[in-house]
């Protein structure tokens, strides 16, 4: 199973888009919302994804409630290596 191509490039824009919005994005991604209470699925393709989005998400709401102290252009090729490689694909 491949992961989705340009995974980067899908961070990058997410990350863009939510700056972009301002506090209309913070307030609509950084919302508590409720957890899907079915803990079963038993599609890989979903787990993935779920990784993905909610990772990336939540490096989002992290960057938000840490006062934006890291540069934009900075957390997005941070969130991107993260998503792609793991935290193996950081220079620690």
């Amino acid at each position: 199973m491949e992961r989705p191509r340009d995974m980067d490039k899908i961070t990058r824009e997410f990350l863009l888009c939510s700056e972009e919005l301002g506090k209309l994005g913070e307030q609509i991604t950084c919302r508590k919302s409720q957890q899907n209470s079915s803990p079963e699925n038993p599609y890989i393709q979903n787990i993935i994804i779920t990784y993905v989005t909610q990772s990336t998400l939540e490096i989002y709401k992290q960057w938000v409630a840490d006062g934006k102290r890291v540069p934009l252009e900075d957390i997005i090729k941070i969130t991107a290596k993260l998503i792609c490689n793991g935290i193996n694909g950081l220079d620690l």
